[in-house]
């Protein structure tokens, strides 16, 4: 099976980490990224931070309907309810909701997978997603 990543930021500018000693192995299902295994990470440079503020920015600039859509699709793709569930879920989030939202969900490390999951839900993908928006 062939996953495929989502992205916040169009990939060309996404960066985690810097990577040295970097052994590549044969890419499973034919994708056009190699699989690598990292030896030895680089030091964290500052590029992660700013590929964060940049984040951290776009969703403060959300409006309070879209962090709390954003928050919905977070719980219902982490498990905590189904699409019969969804009204519950975002009442729920609109009442916890506050200035920190950006922070909360950047604070999630498997949020993209989360994400990933909402949509599927939905019967979307990331494709679709990034084919009808980038």
């Amino acid at each position: 099976m062939c996953a495929t990543s989502c992205h916040f930021v169009p990939s060309g500018e996404e960066v985690a980490y810097a990577l040295i000693n970097v052994s590549v192995n044969a890419a499973e299902c034919r994708s056009a990224r190699p699989m690598a295994e990292v030896v030895r990470p680089a030091k964290q440079r500052a590029v992660q931070r700013v590929a964060n503020q940049e984040l951290v920015t776009f969703i403060e600039a959300m409006s309070e309907d879209e962090q709390v859509d954003l928050v919905t699709l977070t719980w219902l793709g982490r498990g905590h309810g189904d699409l019969e569930d969804w009204d519950d879920l975002r009442t729920e989030a609109a009442r916890v909701r506050n200035r920190r939202t950006a922070s909360y969900l950047l604070g999630i490390p498997l949020l993209p997978d989360f994400l990933e999951e909402a949509l599927a839900a939905f019967g979307r993908s990331c494709e679709e997603f990034e084919e009808d928006h980038l």
